[in-house]
């Protein structure tokens, strides 16, 4: 871990090697401005003249670059490039993304901080399959979906449809206004902040009774929204995430240990340490 990140080792192009966060919430790999422009001949990529990304000043580059975490191989064809610094994560060289996970079975354990990336895989009894699905909205097809059913104060059932997100620091579950408001206990008028892979944002805390996750029952769940100004007023940039009603942080996930698997859209939990 570092900068409350999972991070790990990776070498790119046979001969660069650097530090960077795990996050499978992102459907292309970021890195960073200065390793990049500094260790990389920049001539071989193209850059990206019709960004979509401007409002997050991200540079987007096309080419293609090998990478290797130990024996695991994936290649990244498409990547964003922006300064860590601004992301709240200065000493990681980037962010590796969803292209990491596509062809493995990717194995995380919280106690002793080891990740393995697997061919195949035996799953003991002791883990919990809960099926993963494709978002509501598929401009980011790589990213994983679970259900979610949970219990506001009044006890009612509400389901939501909730992402599987390693990258999501600082907290343990980030859903927009409107989806919070439905399932939150309390707010708990607390404002702080909070870095995602985009941005810095403003939040507000919240609380939440309780949450089912397959077999699996957790109280006390800490809730945060978010808020970004745009166009001179604070705006929910949820309100852009059309994939689902929020994500899982990693304050939450990591309460169990992993094995993702996207070739058959299944991920497995086993409480570790940190459950309770």
């Amino acid at each position: 871990m570092n900068n409350g990140c999972i991070s790990l080792e990776a070498t790119m192009c046979d001969s660069i090697h650097g530090e960077f966060a795990l996050d499978n919430g992102m459907g292309i790999s970021l890195l960073d401005s200065t390793f990049f422009y500094s260790k990389f001949d920049t001539s071989k990529f193209i850059l990206k003249k019709d960004n979509s990304y401007d409002y997050f000043k991200f540079q987007v580059y096309y080419g293609e670059i090998p990478v290797y975490i130990g024996e695991h191989k994936f290649i990244i064809i498409e990547f964003r490039v922006k300064n860590c610094r601004d992301l709240g994560i200065p000493d990681l060289n980037g962010i590796i993304g969803a292209e990491a996970f596509i062809s493995k079975i990717t194995v995380v354990d919280f106690e002793t901080q080891n990740i393995s990336f697997m061919d195949s895989l035996s799953v003991d009894s002791l883990y919990e399959k809960i099926p993963m699905h494709s978002p509501m909205d598929r401009s980011n097809g790589h990213s994983k979906f679970v259900d979610i059913t949970f219990y506001n104060n009044n006890k009612e059932a509400i389901n939501g449809f909730i992402q599987f997100d390693l990258g999501l620091n600082g907290t343990e579950l980030q859903c927009n206004q409107s989806f919070a408001k439905q399932i939150a206990k309390t707010e708990k008028h607390v404002t702080g902040n909070i870095h995602t892979p985009t941005q810095k944002n403003k939040v507000q805390f919240w609380n939440i009774n309780s949450l089912k996750l397959g077999k699996y029952y957790i109280h006390n769940i800490e809730l945060v929204t978010s808020y970004i100004e745009m166009n001179g007023k604070l705006e929910d940039p949820m309100l852009m995430f059309k994939e689902g009603d929020g994500c899982f942080g990693l304050e939450f996930i990591k309460r169990f240990n992993l094995i993702v698997d996207y070739k058959t859209d299944f991920l497995y939990l086993k409480p570790n340490k940190y459950f309770d």
